[in-house]
């Protein structure tokens, strides 16, 4: 398939036309940007948008307008009475508690340390 291209002439101009049409359109004529071209420059605008946008927002205006407040009277402070809600509502009843949840087996605690054979004779009772 690829050696059918080539055994006729007609074939092999119109390969090589298609090549010539499409560096063309990439790269671009005297006349016309190609599209390299093209991005390259749209992609050249948008980096110097975002330079000149850092750099405003890195060296903000070093001096701006002062920000008068008139001062009021002091004002005194609440009581805690005052800042206590009373709650509104009903009261929450808890869950009742699982039978099975208070289960536990039962642990004897030795105080003194024993032997072996003593915890195996008590273990056999």
């Amino acid at each position: 398939m690829k050696n059918y291209m080539f055994q006729s002439k007609g074939g092999a101009l119109v390969f090589v036309g298609l090549t010539l049409a499409s560096v063309a359109a990439l790269v671009g004529t005297e006349d016309e940007d190609g599209a390299l071209t093209s991005a390259t420059s749209q992609i050249e605008e948008q980096g110097e948008q975002f330079r000149s946008q850092a750099d405003a927002a890195a060296n903000p205006d070093p001096d701006p307008d002062p920000v008068m407040v008139e001062v009021e009277n002091e004002g005194e402070f609440s009581s805690d009475a005052d800042l206590v809600l009373d709650p509104i509502g009903f009261e929450p009843v808890g869950m009742e508690p699982s039978p099975d949840a208070n289960d536990s087996e039962v642990v004897e605690v030795i105080e003194e340390p024993a032997s072996e054979e003593a915890i195996v004779e008590q273990s056999a009772e």
